[in-house]
C-alpha cells in the first residue's frame, strides 16, 4: 500500500512540474515582427529597422567595394568593434567620414586593389554615418553603430514599392521599434503585441509611402 502511495505521488508531482514547465515556456516564448512597406513613387535603396532597447550584441562591420561601387547599402556595427574595409575592386580607392554633427571624421587613406583597413566605431549607439569615396564621388553607402541583436537590414528594388518583412525570436518585452532609411525622416515607434500599427515615412516632412507594422 504505502509503495503504491508513493508512485502515485511521483507521478503527480512530475504532472505537477511538466504543467508549469509548459506555463513558463510559454510566458517566455518570442515574438515575431512582420512588416510591409508601400511607396508611393520612388522606392528607396534600403531601410534598417531594429529594437534599440537590447543592446546585448557586439556586431562587427564589413564595407566591400567592386565595380566602383559599395556592395553593402549598409552596414551594422556595435560600438568599440572595428569595421573592415575591403577593396575586391581593380582600382584604388579611398573611403572617407566627415560627419560634423556626429563629429566623427576619418580617412582611411588610397586603398589598392586587394587591401583590408580596419577604422574602430567610436561613434554613439544609434548613430549612422555615410561612408564617401574620395576617388569616386559617386560611391555612397552608410555604418550604423548598432548593437541590437534584432535588427533587419532591407533592400528595395528600384520598380517595386511594396516590400514585406519579418523579424523573428524577439523577446517578449522589447516593444520600441527604429527606423532609418537613407535621406528619409526617422522613425521610432512604441508596439502593441497583436494589434497593427501605420505611420507614414516621410522625406523632409512629405509624405513618401506607408509603413504597417504587426507584433505578435
Amino acid at each position: 500500500m504505502r509503495f503504491s502511495v508513493k508512485i502515485g505521488s511521483a507521478i503527480i508531482f512530475a504532472l505537477f512540474y511538466a504543467s508549469s514547465c509548459i506555463v513558463s515556456f510559454t510566458s517566455l516564448q518570442a515574438r515575431e515582427l512582420i512588416g510591409t512597406f508601400l511607396f508611393k513613387k520612388r522606392t528607396p535603396r534600403s531601410a534598417l529597422i531594429y529594437f534599440p532597447e537590447d543592446q546585448s550584441a557586439k556586431l562587427q562591420a564589413m564595407v566591400d567595394q567592386k565595380n566602383t561601387r559599395f556592395m553593402q547599402s549598409i552596414v551594422l556595427g556595435s560600438k568599440g568593434e572595428k569595421v573592415l574595409f575591403k577593396n575586391s575592386d581593380t582600382i584604388n580607392h579611398n573611403i572617407y567620414v566627415d560627419d560634423r554633427e556626429a563629429k566623427v571624421q576619418f580617412d582611411i587613406g588610397l586603398a589598392p586593389p586587394g587591401s583590408t583597413f580596419e577604422q574602430e566605431i567610436t561613434w554613439d549607439e544609434g548613430t549612422v554615418l555615410r561612408l564617401s569615396c574620395k576617388i569616386h564621388p559617386r560611391m555612397r553607402s552608410w555604418v550604423a553603430s548598432i548593437s541590437s541583436p534584432y535588427n533587419r537590414v532591407i533592400k528595395f528594388k528600384r520598380k517595386k514599392k511594396k516590400k514585406s518583412f519579418k523579424i523573428i525570436n524577439i523577446p517578449e518585452h522589447l516593444r520600441r521599434v527604429k527606423i532609418w532609411i537613407p535621406g528619409y525622416d526617422a522613425l521610432e515607434l512604441q508596439l502593441s503585441p497583436g494589434k497593427a500599427k501605420k505611420v507614414f515615412i516621410t522625406k523632409k516632412k512629405k509624405k513618401r509611402g506607408i509603413l504597417k507594422l504587426t507584433l505578435q
